[in-house]
């Protein structure tokens, strides 16, 4: 296999050809896919949006310390976002979930709790993001319940699915929309759907996220897009990539969870990401 810097040579210099050789190992061969993101990250390349897209394959790979370990890089680097506070936050609540860590729970609550209190401006719905994922975390972890945390915004609230979309460059405006089983699009311009979807509010200048939930969801299948308006921003691995996380019976005991990643090169009407079955055999 050859190392990141000579795959680099061989396609123009570019990162995101590493990256795309990353997550196409990491599903068939996740030690080797490892290798290859911690040569990328070891040959020095320190762009935050790089950091990200690493963190967020190696943590759908599992592999959570070198996840974490990234993201704590992006968070020294970017404390004044509220999504590098949540995307670290994420990644420890996995771990904690896995090995039962309190500590890795009480962090990952202290981090969502700060970035829920941000100021409200360019990031859309972050801070009511972020308490829906604290209070699934507090429903498993209770003693990791911040100490100033308000207990009137304390409520689990689990539903049947739940939709998030991030995206790893900032100034950027990608847009959620999710064709229910019904046939109807819930978006922005469509906030609440006629079955109970709802959309987050539009977040045109950040990092999102978005988010759709639905409390029941009708059987039927569920098509998650995107409508990329464009970048103010280039990084090292393009204009922007998305990742759209979609759980089905979120905050629940049998709660499951799939990541689904888009590198988008030029704005786009609409851009199919992936679809959820629900209730279909």
């Amino acid at each position: 296999m050859c190392s990141s810097d000579l795959l680099r040579d061989a396609h123009g210099g570019s990162p995101a050809f590493v990256l795309d050789c990353a997550g196409f190992l990491l599903a068939r061969d996740a030690a080797l896919g490892r290798r290859v993101l911690t040569n990328l990250i070891e040959d020095g390349l320190d762009d935050a949006a790089l950091l990200r897209q690493a963190a967020w394959r190696a943590a759908e790979a599992g592999a959570l310390d070198d996840a974490i370990a990234w993201l704590e890089r992006v968070l020294a680097e970017r404390p004044d976002e509220p999504q590098s506070h949540r995307d670290l936050a994420l990644a420890l609540a996995d771990r904690a979930r896995r090995s039962g860590s309190a500590d890795d729970a009480r962090r990952a609550a202290a981090l969502l709790w700060e970035a829920a209190r941000f100021a409200p401006g360019r990031f859309g719905d972050v801070d009511l993001i972020c308490l829906m994922e604290l209070n699934a975390l507090l429903d498993r972890f209770p003693a990791a319940t911040p100490g100033d945390f308000d207990s009137r915004l304390r409520r689990n609230l689990p539903c049947d699915l739940r939709v998030v979309l991030a995206w790893d460059v900032d100034d950027t405006d990608v847009d959620l929309h999710l064709r229910q089983g019904d046939g109807e699009t819930v978006s922005f311009r469509n906030p609440r759907s006629r079955i109970g979807g709802l959309v987050s509010a539009d977040c045109t200048m950040g990092f999102g996220p978005e988010e759709y939930l639905l409390r029941r969801a009708p059987d039927g299948s569920y098509e998650v897009l995107c409508h990329y308006y464009g970048s103010r921003q280039q990084g090292l691995i393009g204009p922007a990539t998305i990742t759209a996380t979609v759980f089905t019976r979120w905050g629940g005991a049998d709660e499951q969870r799939q990541r689904l990643t888009l590198r988008l090169d030029r704005p786009h009407d609409l851009v199919r990401i992936g679809a959820i079955a629900v209730g279909i055999a």
